[in-house]
C-alpha cells in the first residue's frame, strides 16, 4: 500500500520483480483525498483488491503501513503483513 503522498505508481518499478518471481501484484489506489476516510476504508479497498486470494503478503509504506494490520482481522486469506521502510534497501 502507497504512502499519503503516493499513488499506487510508487511500486511500478518493484512490480515487475515481484512478478518475475511468480508473485502476482496488486496495488491499489488508496482513497487519500477522501477526508473521511480512515484506515478501516483503505483496509476495505486492499482486501477487495485481493479479490479472496487465498494467502498474500501485504506491504504498506508510510500511511500504507496503518492499513496493513487491519488487513488480516477482515480478510478470509493468510495475510503476511509486512511494512517497508524507505530508507533502508
Amino acid at each position: 500500500m502507497h504512502g499519503a503522498w503516493h499513488g499506487a505508481w510508487a511500486w511500478d518499478a518493484l512490480t515487475p520483480e515481484l512478478e518475475a518471481r511468480g508473485h502476482r501484484v496488486v496495488g491499489p489506489e488508496l482513497p487519500r483525498e477522501d477526508v473521511d476516510a480512515g484506515a478501516a476504508e483503505y483496509a476495505r479497498v486492499v482486501i477487495d483488491a485481493l479479490d479472496r486470494a487465498d494467502d498474500a503478503i501485504v506491504v504498506g509504506h508510510s500511511l500504507g503501513g496503518m492499513t496493513v494490520p487491519l488487513v488480516p482481522h477482515a480478510c478470509t486469506c493468510t495475510c503476511a503483513p509486512t511494512f517497508r521502510n524507505p530508507a533502508t534497501r
